[in-house]
């Protein structure tokens, strides 16, 4: 896989509603404390990294990195955002996507590891660690695991 970014790219504000997470992005699991100080942040300073987004249609646009700015974004209800628009294969966008989040703390092994799965199966992974990651902390710390959960 080669993340190929195609010289055509453009810093421009794009209107919030115009922009969708992506369905391949690992990160599934954001910290709701977290996200309400990033907003506050983000009506005090405003965004200082853009997103990075690849066109999907004439008006909308998908997150290849920034899902957590985007929701944070939201919350903070602006109406526009800095963003970065790139040109990605999927191949590529994927590969973008595990270089942001193994770049990141607190990413779950599970979500690294799980981006190299097809996409069908990638939703039925992401049903089923969300309903056992209770069972799978308990079961960590019981065998002093804890801080790998």
């Amino acid at each position: 896989m080669s993340t190929t970014v195609s010289t055509n790219n453009e810093y421009r504000n794009l209107p919030v509603v115009q922009l969708q997470e992506s369905p391949t992005n690992p990160r599934r699991r954001f910290d709701e404390h977290s996200l309400a100080e990033l907003a506050e942040s983000f009506r005090a300073q405003g965004i200082l990294q853009p997103l990075l987004v690849r066109t999907i249609e004439d008006d909308k646009f998908e997150v290849v990195a920034g899902a957590r700015r985007l929701r944070a974004a939201r919350i903070a209800a602006l109406e526009t955002v800095p963003v970065r628009v790139v040109e990605l294969s999927d191949a590529a966008c994927v590969e973008t996507q595990l270089v942001e989040n193994i770049q990141r703390e607190g990413v779950h092994p599970m979500e690294e590891a799980f981006i190299l799965v097809p996409s069908a199966l990638y939703e039925q992974y992401c049903t089923v660690f969300d309903r056992l990651l209770p069972d799978t902390v308990c079961c960590c710390r019981s065998m002093g695991n804890g801080n790998k959960v």
